[in-house]
């Protein structure tokens, strides 16, 4: 089997375990964490995990984190301003579109807010990179999480410190890591 198989299996494997309905928001976090070099497969496989989910009995929703900046910035008043000196693209601005982006996820959790047994999955988290951190977003979503929310997470995992892409110091998270 491959790695990739491996952590569907695993993954297949905590989904279908009961879940506590007294759990804290950061404990409803399952982070299945690959090596970055996986997320293309990943991504070709995520259905895989759509069905696993919904075979354990929970419904699924997907986001998808990809091109949210692209798309955030596209629609900016002062889009032209930035693209011409990216450097007035400063934290209060990034800070904005985290506002945007935790409400967009926010608005999909309430949506799902009769169902303690949904399960939305946020992908594509590389392409928050640099603009957002997955953290800071987690956090602010935490009390909002009916169900689960899963986190495809290209990147490490070192006991309970998540790092994405590798790159930059970790946060120390509450969140299931489900790892190979």
């Amino acid at each position: 089997m491959s790695r990739t198989d491996d952590l569907i299996a695993a993954y297949r494997r905590h989904i279908s375990l009961p879940w506590p309905r007294s759990a804290p928001g950061a404990a409803r976090v399952i982070m299945v964490v690959y090596p970055p070099a996986d997320e293309r497969i990943i991504r070709l496989r995520v259905q895989e995990l759509r069905l696993a989910t919904e075979q354990s009995g929970h419904s699924w929703d997907l986001i998808d984190l990809t091109d949210m900046f692209a798309e955030w910035i596209g629609k900016h008043p002062h889009r032209e301003r930035y693209f011409a000196r990216p450097h007035l693209l400063d934290n209060a601005a990034l800070d904005r579109f985290v506002n945007d982006l935790t409400e967009t996820i926010a608005g999909v959790l309430r949506a799902h807010a009769d169902d303690p047994g949904s399960v939305i999955t946020l992908a594509g988290c590389g392409g928050l990179y640099g603009f957002a951190h997955v953290s800071r977003l987690l956090h602010r979503i935490d009390n909002e999480i009916p169900g689960r929310v899963v986190v495809l997470f290209p990147g490490e995992k070192d006991d309970s410190n998540y790092r994405l892409l590798g790159a930059r110091d970790g946060w120390n998270y509450m969140a299931v890591g489900i790892t190979v």
